[in-house]
């Protein structure tokens, strides 16, 4: 991710054998129903992406609950891959705090979401206290309760709706010079490649002005996918029914008993056989109506 900055050519000759596991290629499955993937893609030397998750068992209505987190750091920033971890362990640790406690309640979310995203962005700052600089980020958050979504985020970071049957949706509305293009009416796709598409506007770290996300909720109708990635993956597949038949491919082609670990794993694939040109995170949960 780059506030203003063009990705640089691929290097073959790249060494990754000394990164930390956790970065280069990490999944992680707190749940049967929630997974999520992280990879340093196929041009980067450092992964600047983290990803977190939450699940907690069934609450006062015998709903699952979760929380999915992805964060991208600022590469024209120092420090970004300590900022992106900060900011989504942060955050993620709010939230499930709150939804074990019985705190996360639908008429206060975008207050919760504020709140937890300013604690994430003094946690970034903290990151320099010790003398070295502090990076910046973007970040995306999605807490599932039964078939409740609510998300919030500052960035470029994505969230999805991607339902078994009828229109898939992008949930998460970009802050970038690509997306005020788009809503002065220039086309999606030209506004998404211009040499500023991925400049954006609101960020978490150093010089943030604007700290309070985008917010929206939902409540599934039926079984479908939240998808929640960074630009990594959906550089490659943009518009959400492009990312619901890629999904959908995915997800149909697989055996009965994989499930979300093995299509997040599946989706960080595809995007590196498309070119892999930033770094990858795919974080999914299964929503039930039936479960």
């Amino acid at each position: 991710m780059s506030q203003d900055q063009e990705q640089a050519p691929e290097d073959a000759t790249r060494d990754l054998s000394a990164l930390n596991p956790m970065r280069r290629d990490y999944s992680t499955s707190p749940a049967p129903w929630l997974a999520g993937s992280t990879d340093i893609g196929r041009r980067h030397h450092q992964n600047q992406d983290a990803i977190a998750l939450w699940a907690d068992a069934p609450g006062e209505q015998g709903q699952p609950r979760g929380v999915l987190v992805v964060s991208d750091g600022v590469s024209s920033s120092p420090n970004s891959d300590r900022a992106s971890k900060t900011a989504s362990l942060t955050v993620t640790d709010l939230l499930g705090s709150r939804l074990e406690q019985d705190s996360f309640h639908d008429g206060q979310v975008g207050e919760i979401y504020t709140e937890v995203f300013e604690a994430a962005n003094r946690a970034v700052l903290a990151d320099g206290a010790d003398g070295s600089l502090a990076g910046s980020c973007t970040l995306i958050a999605a807490v599932v309760q039964g078939t409740s979504i609510s998300v919030a985020n500052i960035g470029d970071t994505r969230a999805y709706w991607l339902p078994d049957q009828g229109q898939p949706q992008q949930l998460s509305t970009d802050d970038s010079v690509a997306q005020t293009q788009i809503e002065l009416g220039v086309p999606r796709e030209q506004a998404e490649s211009s040499i500023h598409a991925h400049a954006i506007t609101k960020w978490l770290g150093p010089e943030a002005t604007d700290l309070e996300p985008r917010v929206t909720s939902m409540d599934a109708e039926g079984d479908g996918w939240l998808l929640v990635c960074s630009d990594g993956l959906w550089n490659y597949a943009s518009e959400a029914e492009t990312m619901g038949r890629l999904l959908a491919q995915y997800w149909n082609a697989m055996p009965a008993g994989d499930g979300p670990d093995v299509l997040s794993r599946a989706l960080v694939g595809w995007a590196n056989a498309q070119g892999g040109r930033d770094n990858i995170s795919v974080c999914l949960a299964r929503v039930s109506a039936a479960r």
